[in-house]
């Protein structure tokens, strides 16, 4: 496997026990195709790093202001009864300094880029969980697929390095870069929806009866 392959991540979560068998080290993968409503990742949505705006964090600027003090243009920073509550801004990167300075965390950036060394060194540091558990890596987001290229890699790494690695995706984003697919589950899923036509024109897997074709499994091989 190619160490040095980079992608997008915003979260590394250890010691999960609900994202596959045994206990689980999460890699949380930035940009995803849908925008569902019931979303628990919010922040994975939109490939790009970004700055996240947390209000009920803000002190206030009467109190602090750092972010306005470092700003590129402080009137992107909304505030509103004396509380930073949104950024205003075409390129929100332009302010990743705002959330360096921020003390409380109510800017926060939303991403980071890493290689696929860079996430192997945290997933292996709990090795002996899997091992014991059966656990092992698991990619999710976001949907990890829309950075295929990154995603194998990872699973590649995992296998070379005896781990096991599992794939959490929506079906909604075809892969590149992947050498061969497997269906995973066959048969179609179907059960009324109390959210008609959510996605429609997104995910052609999601229709107005919340009809939800097999999931499928990435095969890699060597």
């Amino acid at each position: 496997y190619d160490p040095d392959v980079e992608g997008t991540i915003f979260n590394i979560q250890r010691f999960s026990v609900h994202d596959g068998p045994g206990i689980r080290t999460v890699v949380f993968m930035k940009g995803c195709t849908l925008r569902c409503l019931w979303c628990s990742n919010p922040e994975s949505l939109h490939a790009r790093r970004q700055i996240g705006v947390y209000p009920q964090r803000c002190i206030g600027v009467d109190q602090c202001g750092m972010c306005l003090t470092v700003a590129p243009d402080p009137a992107a920073l909304v505030v509103e009864d004396g509380r930073v509550t949104r950024l205003d801004a075409d390129d929100p990167q332009d302010y990743f300094a705002c959330a360096a300075v921020c003390p409380t965390d109510a800017l926060k950036v939303w991403g980071q880029r890493a290689t696929v060394g860079e996430v192997m060194r945290e997933v292996l540091a709990d090795r002996d969980f899997y091992e014991e558990s059966g656990g092992g890596l698991t990619l999710s987001g976001g949907e990890a697929l829309a950075q295929s290229a990154f995603a194998v890699e990872l699973l590649r790494a995992a296998r070379a390095e005896g781990v096991s690695g599992d794939l959490e995706q929506s079906v909604a984003t075809l892969p590149g870069g992947c050498d061969e697919w497997a269906i995973g589950s066959a048969g179609v899923a179907s059960a009324p929806s109390p959210f008609p036509r959510i996605n429609a024109q997104r995910n052609r897997y999601l229709t107005s009866d919340y009809s939800v074709e097999s999931q499928r499994a990435i095969l890699v091989t060597e």
